[in-house]
């Protein structure tokens, strides 16, 4: 069995957090001594993570790996949308004006086109009316 050990970036952010509070802490209390000092700044630099670079290691040694920076493909949006419902279907110009959604939020978005566009008999929803959608969206939002 082989076994790949990574940190996460929550557990670092934490591990971070408590080295800066015993800093903190020991200047405004005024018991900062030269080892609590070195301490919390070993918290601090343990547990600090860019956010380019996943950390791991097989056998004994960490080593860093840079993260993909994804940009979000028309083969994605379509693959979400195909899944989002077997009747209506999004064109390439449709699809292209919900690019730049977070991909957290995609679901949610086409699960909102799918529900106007079942609402409006339409199967093959156009770049038209996603522009519809986002303006019956805006006109909701301004009345909030």
């Amino acid at each position: 069995k082989e076994f790949v050990w990574f940190m996460s970036v929550g557990y670092g952010f934490a591990v971070m957090c408590i080295g800066a509070y015993l800093l903190i802490l020991g200047l405004v209390k005024g018991y900062l001594t030269p080892a609590r000092g070195v301490m919390a700044a070993l918290f601090v630099v343990y547990g600090y993570r860019d956010s380019k670079n996943f950390w791991f290691h097989r056998k004994t040694r960490m080593r860093s790996e840079l993260l993909a920076i994804r940009k979000q493909s028309l083969e994605s949006v379509r693959y979400a949308a195909d899944r989002a419902d077997d009747k209506v279907k999004f064109t390439d110009d449709a699809l292209e004006t919900i690019l730049n959604v977070p991909r957290v939020f995609l679901p949610l978005v086409l699960r909102g086109c799918v529900d106007w566009a079942k609402e409006n008999n339409v199967t093959l929803v156009t770049a038209e009316h996603m522009k519809i959608i986002n303006d019956k969206r805006a006109k909701e939002k301004n009345k909030q």
